[in-house]
């Protein structure tokens, strides 16, 4: 192939420059048998894909509620007076009356 282009531009080689990028195009025939089993790896793969992305979705809802669980465990057991505490507002009067 090399020789080719160079005896095409008569030496000179003008398509060898560093940018220089080059595309061949094989024809190229498949029987029906391969193209059959092409077509059972892809949807195979797909299958697997789309039972990844099944797990991982119900991975991250059962993680999404078990924190929220945990969370409000932990709420409840830290409970402090201040959960407790409620603001009234006092006149001078009930204040004196005690």
């Amino acid at each position: 192939m090399v020789d080719y282009l160079h005896k095409a531009n008569k030496g000179r080689p003008q398509c060898f420059s560093k940018y220089t990028q080059m595309y061949l195009q094989v024809h190229c025939e498949q029987t029906t048998e391969e193209q059959k089993d092409a077509q059972k790896a892809a949807l195979f793969a797909v299958f697997i894909g789309l039972l990844m992305t099944l797990k991982f979705t119900a991975a991250l809802s059962y993680l999404q509620k078990m924190l929220s669980h945990q969370y409000k465990k932990w709420d409840v057991d830290t409970c402090t007076p201040a959960d407790y505490t409620i603001k009234l507002k006092i006149s001078e009067v009930m204040y004196r009356s005690s």
